[in-house]
């Protein structure tokens, strides 16, 4: 390719597929001298061939790369050398794979803080056990490799997963605790996987990140932590409790309607002691009629008579 100046006008490209034959020769800068017949009359032409630095420069803009297996190698010592920051500054993935960029530009607190803010999404526990009381059991918590993290959930899983532990002569049967103190030649720690169903070639495989876990014990509010539930979804579930317990929702009607005459009677009350223009009398003793009122004359005679 002689001429780059057609990419210097596309500042908005950020996205270029460039598999296939078409770059193959962007390579290292090379010069040479070759003849070429113009009118009859031969001349020596300095040609000049541009390198993959001189293309990614015109395009800067890239954040989104898809290209061969050459070419994604050159990136790749680029980003281990630094430069790739001088030439593809705003270059994000590649071939769909993210590219880690140096990691002195990035504060070592920062990434440690994103690491713990996301990692409890990728981890999965076990317990050991010697015996069947909770009480003696101990949680560990493990990380899969990258294709055991990459599973996605669905209610409907093509897959099952579980961890699994082997340990020479069993070593874990008398103290869960001598786990940690075991040499590590002598244990092997992974996850089983095998098929539910018949996976077909390029199928996306599934796991249930809840397994044995229903609505009965709140499986849709569990999952809620990985995912954003619809709107529709809350919506339905309430006109769903609300038509299973219609009557109770006819009592609390008929309950607030009640309350509301109640507050509203006792509002016209407020007003009317707000109107008075004499203070209010207030009764000191009270005594059930009929038959306080003789109790509360005598009281009346005998508090006259202290002196």
């Amino acid at each position: 390719m002689k001429d780059l100046s057609v990419f210097e006008r596309l500042t908005n490209l950020e996205i270029l597929d460039i598999t296939g034959n078409h770059f193959k020769h962007l390579k290292e800068e090379e010069k040479g001298t070759v003849e070429k017949e113009i009118e009859g009359q031969k001349f020596e032409v300095t040609g000049h061939s541009h390198s993959l630095t001189d293309f990614f420069k015109v395009v800067p803009h890239i954040k989104e790369l898809k290209c061969d297996d050459d070419i994604a190698e050159f990136i790749i010592d680029e980003n281990k050398a630094g430069r790739l920051k001088d030439i593809l500054p705003n270059l994000q993935t590649i071939n769909r794979i993210v590219i880690s960029k140096s990691f002195n530009e990035y504060k070592v607190e920062k990434e440690v803080q994103f690491i713990l803010q996301h990692l409890w999404k990728y981890a999965c526990t076990y317990r050991f056990s010697t015996t069947n009381n909770v009480a003696d059991q101990e949680s560990y918590w493990y990380i899969m490799d990258e294709v055991g993290s990459a599973l996605m959930h669905s209610d409907v899983p093509n897959v099952e997963m579980h961890p699994f532990i082997y340990c020479k002569d069993l070593v874990l049967m008398h103290d869960p605790n001598n786990y940690q103190q075991i040499d590590p030649s002598l244990r092997i720690t992974y996850s089983i996987l095998w098929p539910k169903v018949d996976i077909e070639k390029d199928a996306i495989m599934y796991r249930d990140f809840l397994p044995n876990i229903t609505e009965d014990t709140f499986r849709s509010a569990r999952l809620c932590v990985w995912f954003i539930t619809p709107e529709k979804y809350y919506q339905e579930a309430l006109q769903s409790f609300r038509k299973e317990n219609k009557e109770i929702e006819d009592r609390a009607e008929e309950f607030e309607a009640k309350f509301q005459e109640n507050q509203e009677r006792d509002r016209s009350f407020l007003d009317y002691l707000k109107n008075l223009e004499r203070p209010i009398k207030i009764f000191p003793f009270y005594y059930p009629i009929p038959f306080g009122e003789e109790i509360y004359s005598k009281r009346l005679n005998d508090e006259m008579l202290i002196p």
